[in-house]
Protein backbone atom coordinates (compact mmCIF):
# COMPACT_ATOMS: atom_id res chain seq x y z
CA UNK A 1 0.00 0.00 0.00
CA UNK A 2 1.47 3.23 -1.01
CA UNK A 3 1.52 6.34 1.50
CA UNK A 4 -0.78 8.65 2.02
CA UNK A 5 -0.31 12.24 0.46
CA UNK A 6 1.01 14.61 2.96
CA UNK A 7 -2.06 16.12 4.50
CA UNK A 8 -1.52 20.07 5.26
CA UNK A 9 -2.47 19.52 9.18
CA UNK A 10 -2.94 23.70 9.24
CA UNK A 11 -5.44 23.85 6.83
CA UNK A 12 -7.43 20.80 8.18
CA UNK A 13 -7.47 22.55 11.58
CA UNK A 14 -8.97 25.74 10.37
CA UNK A 15 -11.97 23.74 9.35
CA UNK A 16 -12.73 22.47 13.07
CA UNK A 17 -15.07 24.42 14.64
CA UNK A 18 -16.61 25.04 18.22
CA UNK A 19 -12.97 24.00 19.89
CA UNK A 20 -12.68 23.79 23.54
CA UNK A 21 -10.25 21.98 26.11
CA UNK A 22 -11.28 18.53 26.93
CA UNK A 23 -12.65 18.37 30.51
CA UNK A 24 -11.00 15.98 33.25
CA UNK A 25 -8.16 15.13 31.19
CA UNK A 26 -5.39 15.18 33.47
CA UNK A 27 -2.48 15.59 30.79
CA UNK A 28 -0.61 12.63 32.25
CA UNK A 29 0.25 11.83 28.48
CA UNK A 30 1.67 15.66 28.02
CA UNK A 31 -0.79 16.15 25.42
CA UNK A 32 -3.16 18.80 24.89
CA UNK A 33 -6.47 17.39 24.04
CA UNK A 34 -9.80 19.84 22.31
CA UNK A 35 -13.26 18.24 21.22
CA UNK A 36 -14.52 19.94 18.28
CA UNK A 37 -16.91 19.47 15.28
CA UNK A 38 -14.72 18.62 11.71
CA UNK A 39 -17.31 18.55 8.85
CA UNK A 40 -20.28 17.56 11.16
CA UNK A 41 -18.65 14.97 13.52
CA UNK A 42 -17.17 14.80 16.56
CA UNK A 43 -13.42 15.08 16.63
CA UNK A 44 -10.03 15.06 19.00
CA UNK A 45 -7.28 17.13 17.81
CA UNK A 46 -4.23 16.24 19.79
CA UNK A 47 -1.32 18.28 20.04
CA UNK A 48 2.05 17.56 21.72
CA UNK A 49 5.33 19.06 22.08
CA UNK A 50 8.12 16.65 20.92
CA UNK A 51 9.64 17.07 24.13
CA UNK A 52 6.95 16.66 26.68
CA UNK A 53 5.09 13.96 25.34
CA UNK A 54 5.18 10.61 27.35
CA UNK A 55 4.36 8.27 24.30
CA UNK A 56 7.29 10.34 22.06
CA UNK A 57 9.57 10.15 25.19
CA UNK A 58 9.14 6.59 26.24
CA UNK A 59 8.84 5.14 22.58
CA UNK A 60 11.59 6.34 21.82
CA UNK A 61 10.38 8.44 18.76
CA UNK A 62 10.34 12.28 18.80
CA UNK A 63 9.38 12.34 15.65
CA UNK A 64 6.13 10.87 16.10
CA UNK A 65 5.75 6.67 15.23
CA UNK A 66 1.67 7.63 15.41
CA UNK A 67 1.63 9.92 12.49
CA UNK A 68 4.13 8.24 10.49
CA UNK A 69 2.00 4.60 11.07
CA UNK A 70 -1.00 6.63 9.64
CA UNK A 71 0.31 8.49 6.84
CA UNK A 72 2.21 5.35 5.56
CA UNK A 73 -1.27 3.40 5.44
CA UNK A 74 -0.66 0.18 8.37
CA UNK A 75 -3.31 1.58 10.15
CA UNK A 76 -5.35 0.93 7.35
CA UNK A 77 -4.30 -2.80 7.12
CA UNK A 78 -5.55 -3.77 10.81
CA UNK A 79 -7.71 -6.42 11.07
CA UNK A 80 -11.51 -7.26 10.96
CA UNK A 81 -12.24 -6.23 14.27
CA UNK A 82 -9.53 -3.95 15.15
CA UNK A 83 -9.47 -0.31 13.86
CA UNK A 84 -7.97 3.18 14.74
CA UNK A 85 -10.14 6.86 15.00
CA UNK A 86 -7.25 8.89 13.15
CA UNK A 87 -8.78 10.95 10.36
CA UNK A 88 -5.50 12.84 10.20
CA UNK A 89 -1.86 13.99 12.02
CA UNK A 90 0.88 16.04 10.96
CA UNK A 91 3.42 18.71 11.98
CA UNK A 92 2.29 22.67 12.43
CA UNK A 93 4.37 25.06 14.23
CA UNK A 94 6.81 22.71 15.90
CA UNK A 95 3.88 20.52 17.32
CA UNK A 96 2.70 17.04 16.46
CA UNK A 97 -0.99 17.34 16.15
CA UNK A 98 -3.51 14.49 15.16
CA UNK A 99 -7.26 15.00 14.12
CA UNK A 100 -9.23 12.01 15.40
CA UNK A 101 -13.03 10.78 15.91
CA UNK A 102 -14.13 11.05 19.04
CA UNK A 103 -14.36 7.82 20.79
CA UNK A 104 -16.59 9.29 24.02
CA UNK A 105 -16.72 6.80 26.64
CA UNK A 106 -14.94 4.22 24.64
CA UNK A 107 -11.39 5.67 25.85
CA UNK A 108 -10.54 3.68 28.99
CA UNK A 109 -9.79 6.19 31.99
CA UNK A 110 -7.00 5.49 34.60
CA UNK A 111 -9.55 4.49 36.87
CA UNK A 112 -11.35 2.16 34.97
CA UNK A 113 -11.72 -1.60 35.42
CA UNK A 114 -12.06 -3.65 32.56
CA UNK A 115 -14.59 -6.57 32.47
CA UNK A 116 -13.34 -10.06 31.38
CA UNK A 117 -15.38 -9.69 28.27
CA UNK A 118 -13.59 -6.82 27.11
CA UNK A 119 -10.13 -8.04 28.35
CA UNK A 120 -11.16 -11.35 26.26
CA UNK A 121 -12.19 -8.71 23.22
CA UNK A 122 -8.40 -6.50 23.65
CA UNK A 123 -6.14 -9.88 23.73
CA UNK A 124 -8.30 -10.78 20.57
CA UNK A 125 -7.54 -7.84 18.71
CA UNK A 126 -4.27 -7.85 20.00
CA UNK A 127 -3.52 -11.52 18.84
CA UNK A 128 -5.23 -10.36 15.18
CA UNK A 129 -3.00 -7.65 15.08
CA UNK A 130 -0.08 -9.91 15.60
CA UNK A 131 -1.12 -12.39 13.01
CA UNK A 132 -1.16 -10.01 10.77
CA UNK A 133 2.14 -8.17 10.55
CA UNK A 134 4.48 -11.12 12.31
CA UNK A 135 6.05 -12.17 9.08
CA UNK A 136 6.26 -8.76 7.88
CA UNK A 137 6.17 -6.16 10.89
CA UNK A 138 6.24 -2.62 9.67
CA UNK A 139 9.32 -0.30 9.66
CA UNK A 140 9.44 1.77 12.71
CA UNK A 141 7.73 0.41 15.07
CA UNK A 142 8.68 0.13 18.97
CA UNK A 143 10.71 -2.50 20.09
CA UNK A 144 9.67 -5.06 22.80
CA UNK A 145 12.82 -4.10 24.74
CA UNK A 146 11.73 -0.34 24.96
Amino acid sequence: MSARPAADIATLLECVVDRVAVDGHDGRSGAHLERGVLDGRRVIVKTVEPDGDLSLLLGGDPSGREQRLWADGVLDRLPPGTGHALIAAGWTGGRLVTVMRDLGAAVLSWDRRITPAELHRLFGGLAGVHRTFADRPPDGLCDLAT
